[in-house]
């Protein structure tokens, strides 16, 4: 399925955060869980300062969750995205 978002909105997907700490211990659920940690896959062609492939942190609460057979993704309006992580 592709989607496109209308609007100031984009697509995320999430990013699996790694489960081992630097020194090599396996990290239980509860302290691996950044839920709110993705990849932007689509845009709309009325968001300017992002792009695709861009990581960010967004308000997975007040973001749209749309599920795909084996994916599970979601469309998040812009003011609900708090940070770009990198560049």
């Amino acid at each position: 399925m592709n989607i496109k978002p209308l609007g100031k909105r984009v697509l995320v997907e999430l990013v699996k955060t790694e489960n081992r700490s630097k020194s090599g211990l396996i990290l239980t659920e509860e302290i691996v869980q950044i839920d709110n940690y993705g990849k932007i896959s689509e845009k709309s062609d009325e968001v300017d300062n992002l792009k695709i492939g861009d990581f960010i942190i967004f308000d997975k609460e007040k973001a749209l969750e749309v599920r795909n057979s084996s994916e599970v993704k979601y469309i998040v309006n812009i003011e609900d995205i708090y940070a770009k992580v990198g560049d």
